[in-house]
């Protein structure tokens, strides 16, 4: 019999569906022109958005690695959230390119990585210690 059974295939969709649902929130609004946006007169307005967003993609790749039977310790579980959300960040930026009125800044592409690296750890912080 397979690894991935029926039921377990459907465990590892649901698992996954909100990683990929907030991907593909991020990627809509990276196909948003940029002229459509509202100006905000807060200093890094922009930045912050860009890790609250990846902070929760992190955050939700960390659980979605974790239930599907990944049995890394917790450094590597974020490391490899981590990583993901980064290399998405990446190729969300290259994406806007392709965007009218938005360009590529690697700025946010760094505050995807941080974001992304807080919300993997925040989730790794709260699993221990609901596990203690």
């Amino acid at each position: 019999m397979s690894v991935l059974q029926k039921g377990n295939r459907l465990r590892i969709c649901l698992d996954w569906a909100p990683a990929i649902g907030i991907a593909a929130g991020i990627f809509a609004l990276s196909s948003i022109p940029g002229s459509a946006f509202p100006s905000i007169r807060w200093p890094y307005a922009d930045k912050i958005a860009h890790a609250a967003l990846y902070g929760l993609l992190g955050l939700l790749l960390a659980l979605a690695l974790r239930r599907t039977g990944r049995t890394w310790g917790w450094v590597r579980l974020i490391a490899v959230a981590t990583i993901i959300a980064a290399a998405y960040g990446i190729t969300d930026e290259l994406h806007q390119k392709l965007t009218p009125f938005r360009s590529p800044d690697p700025f946010d592409a760094m505050a995807d990585a941080v974001g992304a690296l807080f919300g993997a750890a925040f989730y790794a912080i709260v699993a221990r210690a609901r596990k203690r």
